[in-house]
């Protein structure tokens, strides 16, 4: 599964949450990878908390790490993950748009 959605970003923004939906029953642990431009892992957050009833995994990047972001394609990779295998539940795409002056006009 492949997801693509925009993420524009305003000055009165105080924080940015985001829900990355995935089939999660029976999954036992979740990581979530943070994929360079090349498609390699640039950071694997592991075991991050979800309720597998909810269908999805939230996130709440920092909004200071974001508003430094340039015009850019965050690539993201949920991973069911148990002692023995993993395998990819989904891929996302986060297409950022910072904020401009133009826009609040």
């Amino acid at each position: 599964m492949s997801r693509s959605c925009p993420t524009p970003l305003a000055p009165e923004d105080e924080f940015v949450v985001g829900c990355l939906e995935a089939a999660l029953s029976g999954v036992q642990r979740v990581d979530l990878l943070t994929l360079d431009s090349d498609g390699r892992t640039a950071l694997r957050q592991e075991d991050i908390p979800f309720a597998a009833e909810s269908g999805g995994v939230v996130f709440a990047p920092g909004i200071e790490m974001i508003r430094a972001v340039p015009a850019s394609t965050l690539h993201l990779r949920l991973l069911a993950a148990d002692d023995q295998s993993e395998h990819v539940l989904g891929d996302y795409a986060l297409n950022h748009t910072p904020h401009r002056a133009q826009d609040s006009e």
